[in-house]
């Protein structure tokens, strides 16, 4: 969790990989993916890094960790 929490926060790292990493919290969170059953990172958009799931699952990581 730690990895994908930093490869989230780097804002160095692509989009994409800021993305997965998001993704990896959710999945590894259980986190449900949107109503319509996408994940909430499908469409790879720069808004998407503010997706509320996905904000949800760094949160939750953040707690977890400290």
């Amino acid at each position: 969790m730690q990895v994908a929490l930093q490869a989230f926060e780097a804002n160095s790292n692509s989009k994409e990989m800021r993305l997965a990493a998001g993704a990896v919290m959710m999945y590894q969170l259980d986190i449900p993916h949107d109503k319509d059953g996408r994940p909430a990172w499908w469409d790879e958009e720069d808004e998407d890094l503010e997706h509320p799931l996905i904000q949800n699952a760094v949160a939750e990581t953040r707690r977890y960790l400290s």
